[in-house]
């Protein structure tokens, strides 16, 4: 988050923070690398809208599609047919996968790639997984999608370095839950339950 006090900008470009001293903020989400470099930043405005290229995957391709046109009328036809398709991915993947989408949409098949919970969702794992990235994240409980792993309480019981995991029927997805202070979530596509090693 940016904070902003201006009033130049578009109004939905910012964000309305109420418990913060700058109350206006930017949401801008980065894609970053290992040394720290922010390698492609969008800004968010709203649920449906993000100021990006724009993402089309079509049958799950990484490939963006690119529209050239020699009149307005094919251009305004093609940036309606982007609209409508970019709308039909949004009711498909919801909005937050598709975020994380089209900021992965440069970066090499097979790079591995860490996202925040806040993002982080079985369905996006095994979407990744289909383009052909390696994936791991925090996840938060209500992004399980009916994965039978034990509840807050039950890992309450547990004692600590307890954990369980389960993979998905296709193996494209894991989910380790693992008892520290409380319950933890990983997922993953590319790392599994490794070795134990005592610290």
């Amino acid at each position: 988050m940016i904070g902003y006090k201006g009033t130049t900008p578009h109004t939905s470009f910012r964000q309305f923070t109420s418990e913060k001293l700058t109350k206006r903020e930017f949401k801008v989400w980065t894609r970053c690398g290992i040394p720290a470099f922010v390698y492609e930043m969008i800004l968010h405005y709203g649920t449906s809208k993000t100021v990006s290229n724009g993402l089309v995957l079509s049958d799950l391709s990484s490939k963006p599609i690119t529209c050239r046109s020699t009149t307005t009328t094919t251009a305004m036809n093609n940036t309606k047919s982007l609209d409508t398709a970019r709308e039909t991915l949004l009711k498909q993947f919801g909005f937050l996968v598709l975020a994380v989408l089209d900021l992965v949409k440069d970066a090499p098949a097979g790079s591995s790639i860490f996202i925040d919970n806040y993002f982080a969702s079985c369905k996006l794992i095994k979407t990744l997984a289909q383009l052909g990235y390696g994936v791991t994240c925090t996840l938060r409980s209500n992004q399980l999608q009916k994965c039978p792993i034990s509840t807050e309480k039950q890992f309450a019981k547990k004692k600590r370095g307890y954990y369980e995991y389960f993979i998905s029927d296709n193996n494209t997805c894991i989910v380790v839950g693992w008892k520290d202070s409380t319950r933890v979530l990983l997922g993953s596509n590319h790392i599994g339950v490794q070795t134990e090693t005592k610290l």
